[in-house]
């Protein structure tokens, strides 16, 4: 059961007026310990000390640390935490850095130096339950992750499959619209130009437009994990479960001790602190060069050659005598499979057994102790506009794909004028203009002739135009300014490379961030 330290109620919960949510939000933001008070929650610079500041639990040994302020996504600060590298672009994690947290139910990944952090703060946690923690529905419950890795990919895909069938559904009946479409270079247009900017106030269609939304969740980064299904919107539950908790002091401290910030918002959220020192020590195990051919180390009387690729994964060759030759012909032969540049445990079993063991790469891999936040972003992340053309092409081209094979023809009105009368003839009602309707087959343009005629320049383009819709609300001025832009990308293009053109137009962009 959660002891009260605080006698005070919040309730905040978004089925609250504007009035009272406004009034409750900000009494919950001034019910958190973390030496900062303001009147908005956006708010987050003012350096007055909270009221209650002065809790504090019985002397531990983590009483030398300071108590540790939270992280708080509401802030313009840390709104795009894990999502921004220090270059201003957005950011995703590689699959290579992912790993899977151990738990008894959920399927959870976070980046590989995270699990490991997230895995000594549980052990850590559970070890302390007994003589210093006090009940209650949290750390003294059967505590492990519940939530982390949220692939940005999927929502993407849901979201611009929605944009579809809505524009397919809603927009076009009710504006009559798809009669205008006959090739993909009138669905685009219908698409982008009249469509897309009043649906752009509420969902982006590129991937970095999704990654930046203020809708995607902070988990995105792979930099968080989550200890409960417990809801957001409920600030009654979090204050009193979490914040009004007698051992919550404790649990910020234990946290910090490990390389994590506690989210404000969700206190049942940690989430990575990529400055810490303890967090980077997480990570120096993932900081290293390795020689591509070389021997491990010996265990049980043998060693192994390996070869590795660029990302340190490859396998062993056959058991090499390193001991005793009496001893060595019983180690039966086996080879190891090596992940990220580090061997996988291996056991023999049968009439020759063999324990299970491991090796180390000894002087062949070598640690990177001195690297940088940059260096962080560079090695466990990929830059989301990288990707943003490639995807754009291939969602534009499926939704004309299948827009064609579902609504193959469209019909247009057309006036017919009536013969002229012969010579001595009358005009009767027979001769008379009339209105046909005609049925037009759409331009079922095939993969290689949409390829060959929409090209990576052309969509390049166009993506600059959605970026730019994107980020002004699908009101963004597209001017003359913009000539001397769509030229220079001409000449990047031709005269030196795609990826050269594109880290131009990401730049651009950058003005608008």
């Amino acid at each position: 059961m959660t002891t009260k330290v605080f006698n005070i109620d919040v309730y905040g919960s978004n089925k609250l007026g504007a009035k009272d949510l406004f009034k409750e939000r900000v009494k919950y933001q001034n019910s958190y310990p973390d030496n900062i008070t303001y009147d908005d929650p956006e708010r987050v610079t003012s350096k007055t000390r909270n009221i209650y500041d002065s809790f504090v639990v019985p002397d531990d040994e983590l009483d030398n640390m300071e108590t540790p302020d939270p992280i708080n996504f509401w802030s313009s600060k840390y709104a795009n935490y894990g999502k921004l590298d220090l270059n201003r672009d957005y950011i995703v994690p590689n699959n290579e850095s992912l790993k899977q947290i151990k738990t008894e139910e959920e399927t959870v990944f976070v980046m590989n130096f995270v699990a490991d952090a997230f895995e000594d703060f549980v052990k850590f946690i559970k070890t302390q339950r007994a003589n210093r923690l006090h009940p209650d529905n949290f750390l003294t419950k059967n505590i492990q992750a519940k939530k982390g890795w949220f692939d940005v990919d999927n929502l993407y895909d849901r979201i611009t499959t929605q944009y579809y069938n809505n524009f397919v559904t809603v927009f076009l009946p009710k504006t009559k619209l798809d009669k205008q479409i006959r090739d993909f270079e009138s669905f685009l247009d219908v698409f982008l130009n009249l469509y897309a900017p009043e649906m752009m106030l509420d969902f982006p269609i590129t991937k970095t437009g999704v990654l930046e939304s203020i809708r995607t969740s902070p988990n995105v980064s792979g930099l968080c994990v989550e200890m409960s299904f417990d809801n957001h919107d409920d600030d009654y539950n979090k204050f009193n479960k979490y914040i009004n908790n007698i051992n919550f002091e404790f649990y910020t401290l234990a946290a910090a001790k490990f390389g994590f910030f506690v989210d404000k918002n969700a206190p049942w959220r940690l989430v990575a602190n990529l400055n810490s020192s303890k967090m980077k020590e997480y990570m120096q195990k993932y900081f290293f060069t390795i020689e591509k051919e070389s021997f491990t180390g010996a265990v049980l009387n043998h060693s192994h050659d390996f070869s590795v690729d660029e990302n340190g994964n490859g396998a062993t060759g056959p058991a090499k005598q390193t001991g005793n030759l009496a001893n060595f012909a019983h180690v039966p032969e086996h080879q190891h499979t090596i992940e990220k540049g580090n061997v996988l445990v291996r056991a023999v079993y049968g009439a020759n057994p063999l324990h299970a063991h491991i090796h180390s790469l000894g002087p062949a891999k070598k640690y990177i102790k001195n690297f940088t936040l940059h260096d962080v972003y560079d090695g466990f992340y990929n830059k989301s506009y990288e990707t943003d053309v490639t995807l754009l092409r291939d969602k534009f081209k499926n939704f004309y794909f299948d827009y064609v094979r579902q609504f193959p023809y469209t019909k247009s009105p057309e006036l017919c004028l009536p013969k002229s009368p012969g010579p001595g003839q009358y005009r009767d009602n027979s001769s008379k203009s009339k209105t046909v309707v005609r049925k037009i087959r759409r331009d079922a343009i095939t993969e290689e002739k949409f390829n060959l005629q929409y090209n990576d320049l052309f969509w390049m383009k166009t993506y600059l135009i959605i970026r730019i819709k994107e980020k002004t609300n699908g009101k963004g001025k597209l001017d003359k300014r913009l000539d001397k832009v769509m030229s220079d990308i001409n000449q990047l293009y031709y005269s030196v490379d795609k990826s050269s053109a594109l880290e131009y137009i990401n730049q651009y962009l950058k003005q608008y961030y």
